[in-house]
């Protein structure tokens, strides 16, 4: 998912994880990642209740792993 450049900040990110968690409500678990250098995004998650799980190498930067448990 990405939140064009003009609407971020406005709650558009909120709304499609919370919209991903509902559509999807029998998956028990939500993992996604960002760059280490997204911390508007890595924010957002941890504001969500995702949890960092990893940290892997992508070249020159790492990638931030987050996971959710949904009841």
């Amino acid at each position: 998912m990405t939140v064009i450049p003009d609407l971020q900040g406005r709650g558009v990110g909120s709304l499609l994880l919370s919209g991903a968690e509902s559509v999807f409500s029998d998956v028990r678990e939500i993992r996604l990642f960002t760059g280490e250098h997204s911390l508007a995004n890595i924010r957002l998650y941890e504001r969500n209740s995702y949890v960092e799980t990893a940290r892997t190498s992508a070249g020159d930067h790492e990638l931030v792993h987050f996971a959710k448990t949904l009841a």
